[in-house]
């Protein structure tokens, strides 16, 4: 598998990391022109990005919700079929790290301030502003909040999570494939993953995920900017959220580039 992939990828040096410029250069190309159609046109990009979230909310929340379910059947299927006595990496692999070790950087790298902040201001929210039951009687208000609240905090993002996580891992470590989406996809696809269907996952694979981290850190910062303002009574400004947002992705840079044996761990503990 390994002869394919340094056949069919085309693989080239930048800022001393290996990428493959099929993937690199389209993603790269299109995040500059999301940000820079962000920055010099922001109302229109406010409206516009108001109406796509307003159309997903409204016309596939269905989706999420049922896919999230499946996700969390299907865990439950892996994990007590014969399938759940398949070990990473292969039979005679043992484990990198303790299980506490494990945890400690699942959940500080799974949740973080998402289960700090939003897990109460989610119910909050949709208590004051409920999205379905506007008007009816309060308690079934308030428990619909909570079920909300569930949905998006509890095991049904793990469930999203593990099976990812899993597909990665097994086609890395088991299969000896590139540690990119289009492994996982190699079941459907074979070796075209190696071509451009296999470029054009990994490009989406990188475009939402930086899209998803974009987020992330905009809610993140204004929550440590709030902290700060609270504790040391520094202003909550653009300012001072530009320097933490400058701090945190240098250090979370340097984390993913030290590994997961260091920089991972030694930033969670």
């Amino acid at each position: 598998m390994s002869s394919k992939v340094s056949r069919r990828e085309a693989s080239s040096k930048f800022l001393g990391l290996v990428v493959n410029r099929n993937v690199f250069i389209p993603a790269l190309a299109i995040l500059i022109l999301s940000i820079t159609f962000t920055l010099l046109f922001q109302d229109q990009a406010d409206h516009y990005f108001a109406l796509a979230q307003d159309a997903v909310s409204t016309h596939g929340g269905w989706i999420y919700t049922l896919g999230a379910n499946i996700f969390i059947i299907f865990c439950l299927y892996v994990a007590f079929s014969k399938f759940g006595g398949i070990r990473i990496g292969g039979a005679n692999a043992k484990p990198e790290f303790s299980n506490w070790a494990w945890f400690s950087m699942l959940f500080s790298a799974g949740v973080g301030n998402g289960l700090v902040l939003f897990s109460i201001a989610d119910p909050v929210r949709d208590f004051l502003n409920p999205p379905r039951l506007a008007g009816q009687d309060p308690t079934l208000i308030a428990q619909e909040a909570i079920n909300f609240s569930f949905l998006h905090h509890g095991i049904h993002g793990w469930a999203i999570y593990s099976v990812v996580g899993l597909s990665l891992a097994y086609f890395t470590y088991n299969r000896k494939m590139p540690l990119t989406l289009r492994s996982a996809f190699y079941p459907v696809f074979g070796n075209r993953i190696y071509g451009w269907m296999g470029d054009l996952v990994d490009i989406m694979a990188v475009i939402t995920t930086i899209f998803g981290l974009a987020t992330t850190i905009g809610f993140g910062v204004g929550q440590i900017n709030a902290g700060f303002t609270h504790v040391f009574g520094i202003p909550t400004a653009l300012f001072y959220q530009i320097i933490i947002i400058v701090a945190i992705t240098g250090i979370a840079t340097l984390s993913a580039f030290s590994g997961v044996n260091k920089g991972v761990r030694y930033l969670v503990y």
